[in-house]
């Protein structure tokens, strides 16, 4: 095994290399960017973490700790575009925890494999200054081929100060509106005159707040685990065509063996059969719920029932249902589904584990 110290480097093949976390203490998250050659990320698809975990077609991808390993990132670098000269691999403590720094972390290392090569392992220095995040890797273009070196570089602002460097726009939330202090009563006056209105007295600064991740164009990336997204679609634009993707890695080398599989599914109803209930949209209902509330929307679907979008029937983005699977992944890999005229009707994707 092949030990790297800070700053030191070497050459790496084009094929797959995974990058494993390890430590002891407080958790740490792993996290890549894929930097072009002017230092800075194309755009946010150039993240990739626990909730966007792969980039540029699987060439990048974020694996979560499971039975087959510790939280890694799998790096292919023959398979990424002309434009993307790096790609770094980073530490954080948990963004929503700001007292959460780098002091309560021991033994950080990183070990990446290769096939038909040594394992190469970076030990990080203590980072005791108040460090939230780190550049611990970056594997990088080197004339045709592609090299990997250690870094091991510190931030004390977090992943916001250390993604402002790769030039990520960050940018402050709007503070919740403060509550203007009640007016002073008004002074005793004589009759007749009557007393001058008082001024309502300042209202008080705001506290300060973390800085979000905003990055162009999309928008706020969710560094929530336990949370929710939620896509706006202005559903008065016809050429409108929602994109979901499932890519899945196929688990661990014995759930690949026995044929590991997952398909994609797109479950679909006309519009003005769709009722606007009173529980919240992808809530778990009893198998003899029975649906109740007004249409969604109002028109004739001209006897168009519902159905389903899957392997065995790949649908149709010319013709109804206006919803098309790419085909059946059988092994490791992604299915992508495209619809088309969301306005018309109410559709819901899921993944199912192997027929």
């Amino acid at each position: 095994m092949q030990e790297l110290g800070k700053g030191g480097n070497t050459a790496i093949g084009a094929e797959r290399i995974t990058a494993e976390l390890h430590c002891a203490g407080d958790p740490v998250d792993l996290s890549a960017l894929l930097v072009a050659a002017d230092g800075s990320v194309r755009s946010d698809d150039d993240m990739v973490f626990y909730n966007q975990p792969s980039a540029e077609s699987g060439a990048v991808r974020h694996l979560a700790a499971d039975a087959g390993g510790p939280e890694r990132i799998e790096v292919t670098p023959g398979a990424l575009p002309a434009d993307v000269d790096r790609v770094v691999l980073i530490g954080s403590c948990d963004p929503d925890d700001a007292a959460r720094t780098f002091r309560t972390v021991r033994d950080v290392r990183v070990r990446a494999t290769q096939e038909g090569a040594d394992p190469v392992e970076f030990l990080l220095p203590p980072l005791t200054d108040g460090e939230r995040a780190v550049l611990l890797l970056e594997i990088y273009r080197r004339g045709p081929g592609w090299k990997l070196r250690a870094i091991g570089q510190g931030y004390a602002d977090g992943l916001a100060g250390l993604a402002t460097d790769f030039g990520v726009q960050v940018t402050e939330p709007e503070p919740s509106a403060a509550v203007a202090a009640a007016p002073a009563e008004p002074p005793h006056v004589t009759p007749p005159q009557p007393a001058p209105a008082p001024a309502p007295a300042p209202a008080p600064a705001p506290a300060p707040t973390k800085p979000s991740m905003i990055k162009p164009p999309l928008g706020a990336i969710s560094l929530d685990k336990g949370g929710q997204a939620s896509i706006s679609l202005n559903k008065q634009d016809r050429e409108l065509v929602v994109t979901a993707a499932l890519e899945w890695d196929g688990g661990s080398a014995q759930r690949r063996k026995r044929g590991a599989d997952l398909d994609l599914y797109a479950l679909f109803v006309p519009a003005s059969r769709a009722l606007r209930g009173v529980t919240q949209p992808g809530t778990l209902v009893k198998s003899r719920h029975v649906p109740q509330g007004a249409p969604v929307t109002s028109g004739d679907d001209s006897g168009e029932d519902t159905g389903v979008v899957y392997y065995k029937q790949l649908g149709s983005l010319t013709e109804r249902p206006f919803i098309r699977l790419d085909g059946d992944a059988r092994e490791p890999g992604c299915e992508t589904l495209r619809i088309v005229r969301p306005r018309s009707r109410g559709t819901s994707c899921s993944a199912r584990t192997p027929r």
